[in-house]
């Protein structure tokens, strides 16, 4: 599914022990602040273009995020 967070509101999400999500993350990009935090063992799966304001992720090689073509903008900036 999508996770939809408008301007007033903030998320932070944590993906651990093998969890993963599938989706578009703020698609349209109107939420205040998204930090996610995701360890080595699970996956975030995108299916579209999704913006959040910073990742922790324990992967730096971002071998865990399966981008399918789309692009993941943390704090604007593409990675």
């Amino acid at each position: 599914g999508d996770i939809i967070v408008d301007s007033i509101s903030t998320l932070d999400l944590s993906l651990e022990d093998g969890s993963s999500f599938i989706g578009v993350i703020n698609g349209e990009n109107e939420a205040k602040e998204i930090n996610i935090t995701l360890d080595s063992n699970s996956t975030l799966i995108l299916k579209g273009d999704s913006y959040i304001t910073s990742l922790n992720d324990a992967d730096s090689s971002y071998s865990n995020i399966v981008f399918n073509g789309y692009k993941l903008y943390v704090n604007g900036v593409a990675i």
